[in-house]
C-alpha cells in the first residue's frame, strides 16, 4: 500500500517525532517572515502514543502544548 494518499501520510512514531520539529521550525520561519502557519491534523486509534508523542515534541522544543479533542467537540446545526 502507498504510504501517501493526496494529502495524507502515515508515519511511525519516530517519523512523526522528526516531521513535527520540522513542521514547528517551518512555523517558526513562516511566522518571523509574516507567512500564515502550516496546521497538522493527527489521527488514529486510541493508545497509539499520538497524544504523548506531541505532547514530548513541545516540550523537547519549549513550547506550550495545548490538548483539543476533536472527538469530544459538538457541532451545531441549525
Amino acid at each position: 500500500m502507498d504510504r501517501t494518499s493526496k494529502n495524507l501520510i502515515q508515519l511511525a512514531p519516530l517519523e512523526l517525532v522528526e516531521f513535527l520539529s520540522d513542521i514547528i521550525e517551518i512555523n517558526i520561519k513562516n511566522q518571523n517572515s509574516g507567512y500564515d502557519s502550516v496546521a497538522v491534523s493527527i489521527t488514529g486509534h486510541a493508545g497509539l502514543g499520538k497524544t504523548s508523542i506531541v505532547s514530548q515534541v513541545a516540550k523537547a522544543k519549549g513550547m506550550h502544548f495545548i490538548k483539543q479533542n476533536l472527538a469530544q467537540l459538538q457541532e451545531v446545526g441549525d
